[in-house]
Parts: C-alpha cells; sequence; structure tokens
C-alpha cells in the first residue's frame, strides 16, 4: 500500500520505514545507482525500498528488482548481509525538521546471463565495481560501504 504525501510524511515523522537493500552482483562487480531524490540524493546507493503493509519480503525484493532495475524474476536466492539503521537528516519530500530513519535488511544476490538494467525515477545511471573500486570512490554512499565491508553472509533460500 502507498500512502498520500500526508500520511506518509506523518509516517516519517513519527516511525523508522522497514526496507530492503539489495546489494547486486553481477560479474564479479556491484551494482549502484547514481540517486537523484532526498534522502540520499547525489550519492551512489544500491537498489532498495520500503516494504509495504502486508507485503511478503520476496515479494518486496522482487518488487524492487522489478521496478528500480527492470528485471522480471519469479524467485530469487539471496544471502542476509545484515540489519542497519539509517538515519538521514532530510526526507523524501524536503519538508524541514522531518528527518528520515530506516530500519534496513540489507541483502545479497547473485545475477547471471545476460542481462540490462533499466533507469528508473531513482535512479539516473548505474554502473559496476569491485568491492575495493566501492570502498574507495568518494560518491558511493558510507551506508553502502559498510555492507561491503560485512565479512560474513547468512545465505537464505
Amino acid at each position: 500500500m502507498f500512502l498520500n504525501k500526508k500520511s506518509f510524511l506523518y509516517i516519517i515523522n513519527k516511525t523508522p520505514l522497514c526496507s530492503i537493500d539489495i546489494l547486486v552482483n553481477f560479474k564479479n562487480k556491484y551494482l549502484f545507482g547514481l540517486r537523484e531524490n532526498k534522502p540520499a540524493l547525489g550519492y551512489y546507493f544500491v537498489p532498495g525500498g520500503r516494504i509495504l503493509k502486508n507485503e511478503d519480503y520476496n515479494k518486496t525484493i522482487l518488487r524492487i528488482l522489478n521496478k528500480e532495475l527492470g528485471l522480471k524474476i519469479r524467485k530469487i536466492k539471496f544471502s542476509i548481509i545484515g540489519i542497519y539503521n539509517h538515519f538521514y537528516k532530510n526526507n523524501v519530500y524536503g519538508v524541514k525538521k522531518t528527518n528520515t530513519h530506516y530500519f534496513v535488511c540489507a541483502i545479497k544476490i547473485v545475477l547471471k546471463g545476460n542481462i540490462t538494467f533499466k533507469n528508473d525515477n531513482q535512479h539516473s545511471k548505474f554502473f559496476l565495481l569491485t568491492k575495493n573500486q566501492a570502498l574507495a570512490h568518494k560518491k558511493i554512499h558510507r551506508y553502502c560501504k559498510s555492507y561491503l565491508r560485512r565479512k560474513k553472509w547468512k545465505k537464505f533460500l
């Protein structure tokens, strides 16, 4: 369920948002998209999004991959990287004095084959980097770098 602006701002102001971030490994590199909206505007970030009310996490993952990357996948295996808190001083609407808090389940997936990633309204471009390249890149968001620094990932499904 998507909310209208007034309702969503109320929730942003009062509660954390539950979301899933997806670290995509493709051809031994990681996928990052240049964010076009707040709260991480201007940084390269992994695909991700909120978990909608009554939405199973598997459906959330598939919805994000479809919406943000244009991938139509029926089922996917993933590893859990970890649970994180993301705090931003701003919000998607730019309303002053309203910060954003995400409670994030970060996962890793491995994609194979011939794949073309499609831009969406959240990212102006995508690019692939090795782990070391991403960790050294100044415009890769620090929250994404924390996913790459994780030593062990728990396989799931």
